[in-house]
């Protein structure tokens, strides 16, 4: 996997996506983005430079509260946790769920934050 920051919030410097998104695509390398600093001020296209993980947070250029965020999984990816907890939203499962998104929610939503 190649991880990397969209924007860094110390020097400014904008990494160059689709050329590194092209780059993982031909070798079939996974590529995860954190837009924290850019979501909602930047134009980002997963499709167009082949992200295939995004994280972002709610409350800077997004202007959510704080304490909200979200991960965009690719449709095609295919994650297996490590370790898990809990079973999600549904309490009468024994084992976390094999259905998307409730697989990748554990815990109880941040509700109020997500409403705002």
């Amino acid at each position: 996997m190649v991880a990397l920051t969209h924007a860094s919030n110390v020097t400014g410097s904008i990494m160059l996506l689709k050329k590194i998104g092209m780059i993982c695509q031909n070798h079939q390398i996974p590529f995860l983005v954190d837009t924290a600093q850019t979501a909602g001020v930047y134009p980002i296209d997963v499709e167009e430079l082949n992200i295939d993980l995004l994280g972002f947070t709610g409350h800077k250029g997004l202007l959510g509260p704080t304490g909200t965020g979200g991960l965009y999984i690719a449709p095609d990816l295919k994650l297996s946790p490590l370790k898990e907890g809990g079973t999600g939203r549904d309490s009468v499962l024994e084992h976390q769920p094999d259905y998307l998104p409730e697989r990748f929610e554990v815990g109880t939503q941040n509700t109020v934050g997500i409403a705002g």
